[in-house]
């Protein structure tokens, strides 16, 4: 059972009803991969942030990128299905890749959302 759900067992002595086993499961496989994705760009932002001004200023562009994919990858979880959550609770630097992607098949004046690429690269990934 999720945290929220813990004041309505202790109110009532029960669990909700509209919480199944599957809603608790998918509940937990979110928050794993947003637990993922939070620690991949942590690492990432650090070891940045651990190399010199210049190098920064050089890969401010980067950075922003890759923090944008982080936010919209929260959301973009959340219009998955179990068999594409699976598949990117296993794949190794989520973030790193989908900016490889982005990078290789999109240029930065293309006009095209974050939404629209990830899809792109989550087709790419499920083949």
């Amino acid at each position: 059972v999720g945290r929220a759900d813990t004041g309505h067992i202790a109110a009532t002595g029960r669990a909700d009803t509209g919480c199944n086993s599957r809603t608790v499961k998918y509940r937990r496989k979110d928050m794993m991969l947003e637990e993922k994705i939070a620690n991949e760009f942590q690492r990432y932002f650090l070891s940045m942030m651990a190399t010199s001004k210049e190098n920064i200023f050089a890969h401010s562009d980067e950075i922003e990128v890759r923090k944008q994919i982080k936010n919209e990858l929260y959301e973009f979880i959340g219009t998955l299905n179990e068999e594409q959550k699976e598949i990117l609770s296993v794949q190794s630097n989520l973030i790193e890749s989908i900016y490889r992607y982005r990078s290789d098949f999109y240029s930065a004046d293309d006009d095209i959302s974050c939404q629209e690429f990830l899809n792109g690269w989550m087709k790419s990934v499920m083949s």
